[in-house]
């Protein structure tokens, strides 16, 4: 029997073009009997169903799933694969499962090949590959198809649905979606002026306006003072250190008012790593949960925002959706390839780093 685990942290070198996704393991464990709980786990892992694409998943030595890495057929070539490889080696991959979504047989299956070869090149064997085409799944070699209805079937998908994970029918689905024209233009009037005003009265009160939003008060007006309240650095990091669990408010105040007040910087180094120590870290709780909503709502109404995109792709890395990560990170990059928090976010992801709480149980 495989157990398989809800997925983490994301993506690797192709990210500024979308193309990519490693996702680590997390502690909700999903028991996987055969290929259509396996078709279901990567599903949702991802949160979209792949096409045209190569999924490779590392089984380790206990049989347990553990990483989990996509990327886009087209985009599949030696380097590629090798970096893959290289990735699955360093989760303690004993075997690896490789599925291949197409109705192209022969691409599928030739590509499904090549990258199991790589695999047993660096000590991994290949426990079965997959192909996953509209008619049904084939496993290895199979003539006939199985039909898809079997992984909607599955165990593992009812307990995704439990555990309210959502499957999306493509990746681009995944990312929050645009507010009606009317609610956009008034966040630009409410960004516009909130940014008109002194930077140091701005700071004074940002945290204010994130509290508000916080607290369920959502509007234009409010969206459109956090899209500016994240356009500055300091304050951006305000909300960081705010939405993470256990840190009081004030600490984010004190950073943007008073940073150098004593306590500031240990607190602050306190709170970050919960997100990336191996030993301090923790998973996000629910009010991170309601962070990202947040977030989600002000790259709705004002889509240029970078430091929205890196707070909520951030948040994404941390508690378990590797596709959003990548896609929220590169959408980020897009708009400020120098922006430095998501250019540390992206190294992170690049080298398939996972959160603290992760590596934790990786130890």
């Amino acid at each position: 029997m495989l157990e398989g685990r809800e997925t983490a942290a994301s993506s690797g070198h192709l990210i500024r073009r979308e193309r990519q996704d490693i996702m680590n393991v997390s502690q909700t464990v999903i028991r996987a009997t055969g290929a259509a709980d396996v078709i279901a786990f990567v599903a949702s892992g991802l949160g979209f169903t792949p096409t045209d694409s190569l999924v490779i998943a590392s089984v380790r030595e206990d049989r347990r799933l553990g990483l989990v890495a996509r990327i886009d057929l087209d985009d599949v070539d030696g380097a590629s694969l090798t970096t893959i490889a290289g990735h699955l080696k360093a989760d303690s991959a004993h075997r690896v499962i490789v599925l291949a979504y197409s109705d192209d047989a022969e691409r599928a299956d030739r590509l499904a090949i090549r990258m199991g070869a790589v695999a047993q090149v660096r000590g991994m064997k290949l426990l079965f590959r997959v192909r996953v085409a509209s008619d049904g799944y084939r496993v290895d070699d199979e003539r006939v198809a199985q039909p898809l209805e079997d992984v909607s079937a599955t165990q593992v998908a009812a307990e995704s649905v439990l555990l309210g994970h959502v499957v999306s029918e493509s990746r681009e689905q995944i990312l929050p979606g645009q507010a009606k024209p009317e609610a956009r233009r008034a966040t630009e009037v409410a960004r516009d002026a909130w940014l008109a005003r002194h930077l140091d009265e701005r700071r004074a009160d940002a945290m204010s306006v994130w509290a508000r939003a916080m607290g369920g008060e959502a509007s234009p007006e409010v969206f459109g003072r956090l899209a500016a309240v994240l356009s500055d650095f300091l304050a951006r990091d305000g909300v960081l250190v705010a939405l993470i669990p256990g840190t009081p408010l004030p600490v984010s105040v004190a950073l943007l008012t008073d940073p150098t007040a004593p306590g500031v910087d240990a607190a602050v180094g306190t709170a970050i790593a919960k997100i990336v120590d191996s030993v301090a870290g923790v998973q996000p709780d629910d009010e991170v949960m309601i962070a990202a909503e947040v977030l989600a709502q002000v790259i709705s109404h004002v889509d240029d925002c970078a430091g929205a995109w890196t707070l909520w792709a951030l948040i994404a890395w941390w508690g378990g959706r590797g596709a959003q990560a990548t896609s929220g990170i590169g959408r980020a990059l897009t708009l400020d390839p120098t922006y430095r928090l998501a250019v540390l976010v992206n190294r992170a992801i690049e080298a398939g780093m996972p959160p603290g709480w992760v590596a934790a149980r990786q130890r």
